[in-house]
């Protein structure tokens, strides 16, 4: 019995080493693609388009939203149209401007985001743009969801005629 405990301690004493052996980087890394949760806030953050929805009473039907990809703080800016003069400048206006630019932003394919304007914005301010594939929400899955819970909160803000 005693030769059998001595020969399964050393099976977990080598198991033990082995675990110990981890490459770190691999813990950083997702399997597909170099996405590493942020460190500090507002380090990377997801920019999208919510909308078309009901028109409010000072004419905004789109809502920009920003989400912190490490606390998922988010930031609802709403915005008359989605256009990318419009989208550049209330992005730098409500996010830049307050939290201070960004080392990443992930934005999906929409054209306010693949406009010269925005990529030009993005150039100067020093901020990393990343897309995400062409209709694969998931990959900003945290942001989409987000969306699903801001329009259900602003459904008990309707009254019956439609109008916030």
């Amino acid at each position: 019995m005693a030769k059998y405990e001595e020969g399964n301690r050393g099976i977990c004493k080598g198991v033990h080493e082995m675990s110990n052996e981890k490459n770190p980087k691999a813990e950083e890394t997702s399997p597909h693609g170099n996405y590493a949760t942020a460190r500090h806030p507002f380090e990377r953050c997801a920019l999208d388009i919510v909308g078309p929805m009901t028109e409010t009473m000072s004419g905004d039907k789109y809502i920009l939203t920003c989400q912190d990809d490490l606390s998922k703080f988010l930031i609802a800016i709403p915005i008359p149209q989605q256009d990318a003069e419009t989208v550049a400048r209330e992005f730098v206006m409500n996010v830049v401007l307050k939290f201070g630019a960004l080392a990443q932003l992930m934005t999906d394919q929409g054209s306010s985001f693949q406009g010269d304007l925005f990529k030009s914005t993005c150039k100067l301010l020093r901020i990393k743009k990343i897309q995400t594939t062409v209709f694969h929400p998931e990959s900003y899955g945290s942001l989409e969801r987000s969306h699903r819970v801001l329009k259900e909160y602003l459904r008990h803000y309707m009254r019956k005629d439609q109008t916030m």
